[in-house]
């Protein structure tokens, strides 16, 4: 069961400079989109939707975790909890409406973090797991991977680990059905696979087939800390992971941690890394590339010159070779940050985040609030909508499908005013923009 709330506010335009908590230097006029729908989704228990992916005839899957299980309705099945926390996916029509809940896992923490459609409108899909959900736990905490078919049945899992902490955030399915998937490890995950390790914290990287068989492992970073988070594929088949790294891995380590940007060749070696940041934390956490290969890619920075207050949203683009484009940053007086990313064909892109004040003038409904935005490369706001409750709100994926925009994420109560609460400590919101 759902709740299902069309918001009266509307996004709020940018046509000329305006001084705002979240300043603005667009000189472009671009047609606002129109949000179509929110819906606040749950269960009794707490719920968190993380990442979104589109499926055919203007569907979405949607990955998260559970600690509970989705009551049936007339319009689909309930599920069954498998243990402490489960893996959620969540198929989801046009209007907003749940067709087909799966959950799985094992009798331990088990999570999805990430998805990607395939080509026979299933889904990959890309997490953790503390239990045996493939083979016998490698360590502590390991990657999981499924592909999961259209009506929501298994094809196949996979499990990937090293003898510590392995964590999966991302994942790519290529045009053969290969799947690509990204994170971190604590170390030990690329020599379970034939490969090496370059520090107790790497980002990783690794290919499987398309029926599941774990093809090469690279772990990438120094012999200080890495942290993958999103990946992408690019029109040559090399895989993009963004995060931050502590170590000298391209020049001098700027602060505490800087970003990067990594391309990995499609053999599994290392092609080439941008490494930037400022005296503090600076961390990129979604990433998507443009048709034309340009890289764009998110997170926040708490670097002190330029700075708005607190972290500032933070946006990033580098070509297909690895050169650095642009940096910006924007926001509001508050901690901000940039999750999801979609470009569009003329060199915007948009962005779904979280800040903590008024964004681009809109009215700040308390604590955490969500904002989806179309940005210039320049960090110009084109257009933004702001949106939230009284208590914590969080954005994370972003989709495009059939000439909408898709953002999904998790609310500790009511998203907004009309939706209704579960009644857990948390549930997933999901909204949807015409463009």
């Amino acid at each position: 069961m759902s709740s299902l709330a069309t918001s009266t506010d509307s996004p709020v335009e940018s046509t000329e400079p305006v001084v705002t908590d979240a300043p603005t230097t667009t000189a472009v006029t671009v047609p606002p989109a129109t949000r179509e729908w929110l819906v606040q989704f749950g269960t009794e228990g707490s719920d968190v939707l993380l990442g979104v992916t589109p499926a055919a005839n203007g569907d979405v899957w949607i990955s998260g975790h559970t600690d509970a299980s989705v009551v049936a309705s007339d319009s689909y099945s309930g599920t069954a909890s498998s243990g402490l926390l489960d893996a959620l996916l969540l198929r989801v029509d046009a209007a907003g409406q749940l067709k087909i809940p799966v959950q799985f896992g094992t009798a331990d923490a088990d999570a999805l973090l990430g998805s990607a459609t395939t080509a026979d409108d299933g889904v990959a899909v890309i997490g953790y797991s503390k239990g045996e959900f493939a083979t016998t736990n490698y360590g502590i905490n390991d990657m999981i991977v499924a592909s999961v078919t259209a009506d929501g049945s298994e094809k196949w899992h996979a499990q990937l680990g090293g003898p510590d902490w392995d964590r999966g955030y991302s994942v790519a399915v290529a045009d053969d059905g290969s799947v690509f998937v990204g994170g971190y490890t604590f170390g030990g995950i690329a020599e379970n696979f034939g490969g090496a390790g370059q520090g107790n914290h790497d980002a990783v990287v690794a290919k499987l087939s398309p029926t599941g068989e774990v093809l090469w492992v690279a772990s990438v970073g120094t012999s200080d800390v890495e942290w993958g988070q999103s990946l992408a594929l690019d029109a040559e088949g090399g895989v993009v992971i963004v995060g931050y790294t502590q170590g000298d891995w391209n020049g001098a380590n700027a602060g505490a941690r800087d970003y990067f940007v990594a391309r990995i060749a499609p053999d599994g070696s290392l092609d080439w890394v941008v490494q930037g940041g400022s005296e503090l934390d600076d961390w990129l956490q979604g990433l998507a590339i443009a048709a034309d290969g340009t890289i764009w890619a998110g997170g926040f920075t708490a670097g002190a010159e330029g700075s708005l207050g607190g972290s500032d949203m933070f946006l990033v683009r580098v070509s297909p070779t690895g050169e650095l484009l642009s940096e910006a940053r924007l926001g509001t007086d508050g901690d901000d940050r940039i999750f999801g990313l979609v470009p569009t064909d003329d060199g915007d892109v948009y962005v779904s985040g979280t800040v903590s004040g008024s964004f681009n003038g809109a009215p700040w409904a308390g604590k955490k609030d969500v904002v989806v935005a179309r940005l210039g490369a320049d960090g110009s706001v084109r257009w933004s909508d702001q949106f939230g409750g009284e208590v914590d709100d969080d954005a994370y994926g972003l989709a495009s499908v059939d000439g909408r925009l898709i953002a999904v994420g998790v609310t500790a109560g009511l998203i907004d005013a009309s939706a209704s609460s579960y009644g857990g400590p948390t549930d997933g919101w999901m909204v949807s923009y015409r463009l």
